[in-house]
């Protein structure tokens, strides 16, 4: 973790310096760097966009567990990019996992997949106890 706080203060000072350092890390199977590299790539901040780059990343750092990379994968596939099709049943399960790890977000995106119907069966007592779990992490808009 001492290498993620390192890239994390080194960001804040020299974003170059980070992006030379954070492709080794995640070569090397860093989550957190993982994930990094693939926001840089999707919003083109720094390194020109790629939404290939930041999917391949993103898939690699979620497959390690990471909270964030599983729930932007699921976004990745309910939107559609990069491939331009859409898959729901790929994001709702990426959406499960990121779940799993406690993130309110995911937590707020099942709960509206279940008062929905939009790739989770509708259910408004389960939507409920997510937008609960989501509330009790602070997420004010659940």
């Amino acid at each position: 973790m001492a290498e993620a706080y390192y890239l994390g203060n080194l960001v804040k000072q020299d974003l170059n310096k980070a992006l030379e350092l954070w492709p080794q890390a995640a070569e090397n199977g860093h989550p957190l760097s993982q994930y990094r590299l693939a926001m840089f790539y999707r919003d083109g901040q720094v390194v020109e966009a790629n939404l290939e780059e930041s999917f391949k990343w993103l898939t690699k750092a979620a497959k390690l567990g990471y909270p964030e990379a599983r729930f932007a994968l699921g976004e990745a596939y309910e939107s559609g990019q990069p491939y331009g099709e859409q898959n729901q049943v790929e994001a709702v399960g990426w959406y499960l996992k990121a779940v799993e790890n406690r993130l309110a977000a995911a937590q707020l995106k099942v709960g509206n997949l279940h008062s929905t119907e939009n790739g989770l069966e509708k259910n408004p007592e389960l939507a409920f106890q997510y937008y609960q779990l989501a509330t009790g992490q602070g997420e004010v808009s659940a």
